[in-house]
Order: C-alpha cells, then structure tokens, then sequence
C-alpha cells in the first residue's frame, strides 16, 4: 500500500500507540516490582532489566500476592490480563504484515503449534489493545498506595531479634 493511503497510515498509527501504551504498561509494571521489592534506584534498573514482560508480569505477581493476600486474586486478575495483552504485542511485534482488504493484516506463526495465523485484520483490535494497555498501566499506577502504605506499616514494625548463633 503506499505510505499516503489512509487505512495504511491508521493502521500504522494505531500500531504506534499500542506500541507507546505497551511500553508505558511495562515501565510501570518494572517501577511496581522495584518499590514494592525496595529497591534503590540505582539498583532497579539493573534488577528489572534482567526480565521479559512475561516474567517481569509472573515475578510482580507473586511477590504482590505474598505482600498482600486478600488481593490475591485481583492481583492474579491484572497480571493475566497484562500476559494476555502481552500475547497480543508478540504477534504484533514478531508478525509479517502484509497487505490485506481492510488494510494490514499480520501473519505469525506460533512457536508452540508451529502454524501461522493471522492477526489484526481490522485495525479496531489494535486499537482496543492500546485501550486496554493504558487502562491496565492505570491499574497498575493504582497499586503504589497499597504499596507505599505496606512499606510504612513495615518501617514502623520493631525490627526482629536476631537469630541466637548456633
């Protein structure tokens, strides 16, 4: 399709803020994992780097569900919600688009069944995903007064007595 056809450039817009939205929903998620793990700022770069979304996601989880277990399954709710939408920039991001009649499509291929499928034929998907990252990066936003409270309550606790040696 050439560069100046409509559908084209909506489609390709539409990929781009998917592509923002994703990458905001995942330096929130890094920020999470690092305040809620107390982490220095010169350490949570380091210690976030070193995860994919996916773990990133399963990590932020469980250490989320053991600091505050009433939320469990809230906290589960999100961060599938997140793996699922990460499913979704996988394809978009490792996907061969192509042009198709309602403007691109992409194909990929799975790397568990090893067929192709295709992906984001109408541009409204990608849309609705970038909808939903943001949405989902606001969840995650919410989280930080829970935690920054868990982490005052802990301050205020009279630290454990040491270990007797053996």
């Amino acid at each position: 399709m050439p560069y100046g056809d409509v559908q084209y450039t909506a489609a390709c817009l539409a990929i781009g803020e998917f592509v923002i939205e994703f990458s905001r929903l995942e330096s929130f998620i890094r920020a999470t994992l690092a305040d809620v793990l107390r982490l220095e700022d010169r350490y949570s770069e380091i210690v976030g780097a070193s995860y994919d979304f996916a773990t990133l996601c399963r990590v932020t989880r469980t250490v989320l569900q053991r600091q505050f277990p009433d939320e469990k399954d809230d906290i589960k709710r999100l961060f599938d919600t997140c793996l699922r939408v990460n499913d979704a920039r996988v394809r978009l991001a490792h996907g061969t688009w192509a042009e198709s009649a309602g403007g691109l499509i992409a194909a990929y291929m799975s790397r568990q069944s090893l067929k192709v499928d295709f992906y984001f034929g109408d541009i409204k998907e990608v849309r609705a995903l970038a909808g939903e990252a943001t949405e989902l990066a606001k969840e995650v936003v919410s989280l930080a007064p829970m935690v920054r409270n868990y982490r005052a309550q802990q301050q205020e606790k009279p630290a454990d007595p040491p270990s007797p040696a053996n």
